[in-house]
């Protein structure tokens, strides 16, 4: 149904309902239309912090929040430092403290609308577990606080509340757990704090994140051996075109096999035309060669033409002949299939 306008001339205003069904279309979304709940990012600075207070106290820092019951959002600003308390260190092993914020409403069975921080204290435990919260609070830390804890500056604070963003913003994630875990609509945008890396939503998947594969070796004609060698590679995904990686070093054992080399892509090629990338040889460290990776347009592998010294084509055409300790390092930009 629709809700009231907003403004309204209604004499009795928006009810609080629309109010918040209106407001989350103001944040970002879930591709199930789900509202992310989070903090609108003010400082990469911890939130919840522990003090020398023997009352067993966590400070709270001044942030903007959205959280949200059902399909609307609320808002919840907390302007300056707050302090709340739990209760003291367990006599023996430990406990796991939740720390949340939370907005209440009578349209949602609350005795009262109002704001409040809280701590959901866990039982204690040598392994100690993490008592649920209540509907509809945001998470912002947890808490392992150990019978020798006298105040909360010694417990273990971790950081858990998560980041969200006006409606096509970026949404900034910690790690690639946090990235896992939200799946918003295709052409979303996000940024990831540990890799420094502004991802893009496509296909139902995140595009733009740095990903290892394992390429794998063969040869036109008898397939080489690995022995001790090692190979590694990693590429980026935008769009059509795929940036990769990979290093491939020689050691004892193996044999190259015959034909010319080649390597698995992370991703199959287009079809169509011989796609070309940059190679590069160091055999054992005595010389030194300029390469090509050659792609063939459907190919699921990048094919080695080495050249002898700097100069033209010819000789090493197969890599064979590589003494222990040789590299071989491929890189570049092809479109992908």
């Amino acid at each position: 149904m629709l809700t009231p306008s907003l403004p309204s001339e209604g004499a009795s205003g928006v009810p609080v309902g629309a109010w918040r069904r209106l407001d989350a279309g103001l944040f970002a979304r879930a591709a199930d239309g789900t509202p992310r709940t989070g903090i609108l990012s003010m400082t990469s600075d911890d939130l919840v912090t522990g003090t020398t207070d023997l009352a067993m106290t966590y400070r709270i820092g001044p942030f903007v929040a959205v959280t949200a019951r059902g399909t609307g959002v609320e808002r919840i600003a907390n302007d300056a430092s707050e302090t709340i308390g739990t209760d003291a260190a367990p006599q023996a092993n430990s406990r796991i403290d939740v720390i949340w914020v939370r907005a209440t409403f009578v349209l949602d069975g609350d005795t009262a609308p109002t704001t409040t921080f809280g701590v959901s204290k866990g039982a204690a435990n040598q392994n100690p577990q993490k008592p649920p919260i209540p509907a509809g609070a945001l998470e912002l830390a947890t808490a392992e606080v150990k019978s020798s804890d006298l105040a909360t500056q010694t417990v273990l604070i971790t950081q858990t509340w998560r980041y969200t963003a006006a409606a096509g913003g970026v949404v900034r994630l910690r790690n690639k757990a946090e990235m896992d875990a939200w799946a918003p609509a295709n052409g979303a945008l996000a940024y990831r704090l540990d890799t420094g890396e502004t991802i893009t939503r496509a296909g139902g998947a995140w595009e733009g994140v740095t990903t290892s594969y394992d390429p794998v070796w063969s040869a036109a004609a008898t397939p080489p051996t690995m022995g001790q060698s090692t190979i590694s590679g990693e590429y980026v995904r935008r769009g059509k075109w795929v940036h990769f990686s990979l290093r491939f070093q020689i050691k004892t054992g193996a044999n190259g096999g015959t034909g010319p080399w080649r390597f698995s892509l992370p991703v199959q090629a287009a079809a169509g035309g011989r796609q070309v990338v940059a190679a590069h040889i160091e055999n054992a460290g005595v010389a030194f060669y300029p390469a090509t990776g050659t792609i063939e347009g459907g190919s699921n592998v990048v094919g080695l033409i080495a050249h002898t010294g700097t100069g033209g084509g010819g000789g090493l055409s197969s890599a064979a002949g590589l003494g222990a300790d040789s590299i071989v390092a491929i890189s570049g930009s092809y479109r992908a299939a």
